[in-house]
């Protein structure tokens, strides 16, 4: 099973040290969102970088952030598919011509963008596919979907599959298996992630876990035998470093052949979640979480 480390940067080049960081917590590639302003020179750069780094690259294409001038902007408005498609035919030529081990993910949590509706979602994917085809036989990803513990995301992709979502050899359907707030192991949330990769792979074939993590910050969870009361909890560095293990071995027996854990990053403020999901913290980046050693000492034959 390929373990990626989602990082996010627009297409810019890491960096040597970072590169070997990664590679020494024990993934054996990382995620990269290329914006659609993204020069190809730039985009060679850093192919360059991982194949010189001997990591594995899943880039995406047609993703809703993209970044103008230095600033990551999000764009509500679905890319013209003929762009999109034109930037992944050529981020297929440089991986076929540089010998990059990698990934094209098109499209990045379709069911939650606006105007992203389930046709636009199929054409752009289509069409983006057809432009790697031409040039290269690199695995190719439906761009992951988000929003799967409420019925509302399994529901856009099905929807998405009946108007046409590419599957076949060589093409995976990504998803988001976020979870709601318990341990994974507990009875529900064990048996909703086996249910999903089920139904997933069932429906769409082969499966990519494209997105998948949890975070410190504090949250709040239905509690009383109604649900109807609420109280506050946050998960702690070593707890999160148990849920890694867990997901890695639930993830292959499920057959995921690539899982991607959810970030690379802290972010500064501890209370907002999207900013405590980070492998490293904010303040200093060389001190890395428990959930690091979860990756490095992963050993499927256990």
């Amino acid at each position: 099973m390929n373990r990626l480390l989602n990082a996010g940067n627009g297409g810019h080049p890491m960096g040597d040290s970072t590169c070997q960081l990664i590679k020494s917590w024990g993934f054996d590639g990382v995620r990269l969102s290329i914006s659609l302003y993204q020069p190809t020179h730039m985009i060679q750069l850093l192919v360059d970088e991982l194949v010189r780094n001997e990591l594995k690259g899943m880039l995406i294409v047609g993703g809703w952030q993209v970044w103008r001038d230095g600033q990551e902007v999000e764009v509500r408005e679905a890319h013209a598919h003929e762009d999109v498609a034109a930037q992944a035919g050529d981020i297929a030529g440089l991986i076929q011509l540089n010998g990059l081990a990698g990934w094209i993910e098109c499209g990045n949590e379709p069911d939650i963008t606006k105007n992203m509706n389930h046709q636009r979602f199929v054409d752009q994917c289509r069409t983006s596919l057809a432009a790697v085809r031409r040039v290269s036989d690199v695995p190719f990803i439906n761009g992951g979907v988000s929003n799967l513990s409420k019925k509302g995301g399994l529901k856009y992709l099905r929807k998405c599959l009946e108007k046409g979502l590419p599957k076949g050899n060589g093409i995976a359907t990504g998803i988001h298996p976020y979870r709601t707030g318990l341990k994974p192991w507990d009875q529900f949330e064990g048996r909703y992630i086996n249910e999903l990769y089920e139904l997933v792979s069932e429906a769409a074939g082969a499966i990519s876990v494209t997105e998948i993590g949890w975070h410190t910050a504090p949250q709040t969870r239905k509690v009383g035998c109604l649900g109807l009361g609420r109280e506050g909890f946050a998960f702690t560095d070593a707890q999160i470093a148990d849920f890694a293990a867990w997901e890695l071995d639930t993830a292959l027996m499920n057959a995921i052949d690539v899982y991607v854990w959810y970030q690379i990053n802290d972010g500064p403020d501890p209370n907002y979640d999207m900013d405590r999901y980070g492998v490293r913290r904010f303040d200093t980046f060389d001190d890395t979480k428990p959930v690091v050693e979860s990756f490095k000492n992963w050993n499927p034959m256990v």
